[in-house]
């Protein structure tokens, strides 16, 4: 039998199972909430991380591959208990009995050790080189665990290999740490497995490919770009021993749950509640395409702005009942747009759970409001004010007026509850907590304005 020139590897990362794929309580960086799910999704949401990592050793065993490498986050044995590691064992034992051995980086010790027989432990904190052979002695394949800027070989004789060092084109390198050009340097072989908690990224260096393939299934929307809807999955790695032919890495897809975040800015032309939920609907399906095979659920954020004052009144009201999810004591807008397009979504396949229904803080508040000479004006002048002045207590345009709430509260509200909240240092929060404070304010003074008139 000829030489074997190629070998063809799964690299999966970052089961991250103590993490789950929604939290029903977060509120979302947009001010939208996540509500209460329905049982069938609320059994998917909790099974997804582990239907995932199901699918890693699927991949594995239909694609045939020489080896499984894992690196990063994969089993915290405090969180996942004795069902992940049965869960784990299990899924190797599928590997060993197709011959299939497994590579695993460890990230910290673990006390469970019990593994099975093609479980080969890469420890941290030391230098450890394996040996992987091909079928028939036709080849070997080097994999380099190391911690540090290089690995330390001082206890390896690699005095037969040509050079003294391991052939480049025949060598992994594993790392649990996020590349970067400082240490970078030490280009151990063709492909250095990345571990760190990053999202899918691959980086040539020198003929070297870094690579990290993400996690196996997303968590939350909030990591996401606007319109950017990411796969999550393992890496399929064709490596060329003889370094004639570049590498090559293909994702396939795991997750089971897909998350969307969408932001639209809705025609002007739409002017009520009525209007924006049958626009929405047209939405859903412009919008479901594009995720992979085996996803069972989709899960959308939406995030809105209009140009239109109407329809400003809408979301400005929308906006409110998010930030005031148990005080808000009026027709709740949101909630009832939100059933409609859960109802709709289901009907596709995948289903589409609309998450929650943000709004853009930028167009809630129309500019005519800030330049009135009224009280509304006023307190918009005020709060436009601090926000280009923390720091100030007023100055000259305004009676002297502070943002300092210490001597509105007694020693016992600042020493406990109210300790956080009435001393905001942190610059961006200070912010956040200004707009959102315009918001409440000037839409309960618009409403008094109205009544009064």
């Amino acid at each position: 039998m000829g030489q074997v020139k190629s070998i063809q590897f799964l690299h999966a990362a970052d089961f991250q199972w103590q993490v789950p794929v929604m939290s029903c309580a977060t509120a979302a960086s947009g001010g939208g909430l996540y509500p209460p799910v329905p049982e069938e999704i609320s059994r998917i949401l909790r099974e997804a991380p582990w239907e995932s990592a199901r699918r890693v050793f699927d991949v594995a065993l239909e694609r045939k591959v020489d080896f499984l490498l894992l690196t990063g986050d994969i089993l915290e044995e405090e969180t996942c208990g004795p069902r992940g590691i049965a869960f784990l064992t299990g899924q190797m034992e599928r590997l060993r009995e197709a011959g299939i051995p497994i590579y695993w980086k460890w990230r910290e010790t673990l006390e469970w050790n019990d593994w099975p027989e093609n479980v080969f432990i890469l420890p941290p904190g030391e230098t450890q080189v394996r040996k992987f052979r091909l079928a028939e002695e036709t080849g070997t394949v080097f994999l380099v665990s190391w911690e540090g800027e290089k690995p330390d070989f001082a206890r390896y004789d690699l005095s037969k290999l040509p050079g003294e060092k391991l052939p480049f084109s025949q060598t992994l390198g594993l790392r649990d740490a996020p590349f970067s050009e400082e240490n970078a340097g030490e280009r151990v072989g063709a492909y250095v497995a990345l571990g760190e908690n990053e999202p899918r990224q691959t980086r040539v260096w020198e003929n070297a490919t870094f690579h990290h393939p993400g996690t196996i299934q997303g968590r939350t929307a909030d990591v996401f770009r606007e319109g950017s809807y990411p796969t999550f999955g393992v890496s399929l790695v064709k490596m060329d021993l003889e370094g004639k032919s570049p590498l090559s890495i293909q994702l396939i897809p795991t997750e089971t749950v897909a998350w969307q975040r969408t932001r639209l800015e809705v025609p002007v032309e739409i002017e009520s509640a009525e209007g924006l939920a049958g626009w929405l609907e047209e939405q859903l399906a412009l919008h479901g395409k594009g995720v992979a095979s085996g996803v069972e659920k989709i899960l959308r954020v939406w995030k809105l702005t209009s140009q239109n004052p109407t329809l400003q009144t809408v979301l400005r009201q929308i906006f409110l009942e998010n930030l005031c999810p148990m005080g808000w004591n009026q027709e709740r807008v949101g909630e009832v747009l939100l059933n409609r397009l859960r109802r709709v979504g289901e009907t596709y396949s995948p289903g589409i759970w609309s998450v929650s229904l943000e709004v853009e803080e930028r167009d809630l508040i129309p500019a005519e409001w800030s330049r009135s000479e009224s009280m509304l004006g006023d307190f918009l002048r005020l709060v436009q004010f601090h926000q280009n002045n923390p720091d100030a207590d007023g100055g000259e345009d305004f009676v002297s007026h502070t943002l300092d709430l210490d001597s509105f509260l007694s020693k016992t509200q600042l020493e406990e509850e109210l300790q956080v909240v009435s001393r905001i240092s942190e610059p961006l929060v200070f912010q956040e907590v200004l707009r959102q404070t315009a918001i409440l304010g000037a839409d309960a003074l618009h409403r008094l304005r109205e009544e009064e008139s």
